[in-house]
């Protein structure tokens, strides 16, 4: 996974506040995939208790189904879990290259595959354009177009 360290807030626009907050919760995702594995490592080891939770946590992976507590709203598994990890990191490295952009408001095309709320994005982008141009948010409309495949990265 890449290395990615939390953005200090000072001076940041409402897009890059809104791609910090999603690097967060990656990385909070992530720490509880690695807390949980290595319970699973002491469990099967019986360092530790095997609690119902370290059970039906390891019973889905032992049959390829990512558990349930790993599993945030936006990020479906219809793989194994070797897929979804793989595709959680393709997610991570494109949101991280997203919000190493220098301007990621002139960008014109994104991936919401890659975010946690898409809603609150599209929100920061009016948001984000509404103070550039000194227009009320509410005036503002915004246009969408699905492309038929786009890949993650």
């Amino acid at each position: 996974m890449p290395s990615i360290t939390p953005p200090l807030s000072d001076s940041m626009n409402h897009l890059q506040n809104y791609l910090a907050n999603q690097l967060a919760c990656y990385i909070d995702a992530l720490t509880l995939i690695q807390s949980d594995v290595r319970l699973l490592i002491q469990a099967t080891s019986g360092l530790v208790a095997l609690t119902p939770e370290i059970q039906s946590c390891l019973l889905a992976i032992s049959d390829d189904i990512v558990p349930k507590s790993w599993l945030p709203s936006c990020i479906p598994s219809f793989h194994g879990v070797q897929k979804w990890l793989m595709s959680m990191k393709q997610r991570m490295a494109a949101l991280h290259e997203l919000y190493e952009e220098d301007d990621a408001t002139k960008l014109y095309c994104f991936n919401l595959a890659v975010f946690w709320n898409p809603k609150l994005f599209v929100k920061c982008l009016l948001q984000e354009h509404a103070r550039k141009e000194y227009i009320e948010v509410y005036k503002l409309s915004l246009q969408t177009q699905v492309n038929r495949k786009c890949s993650i990265n």
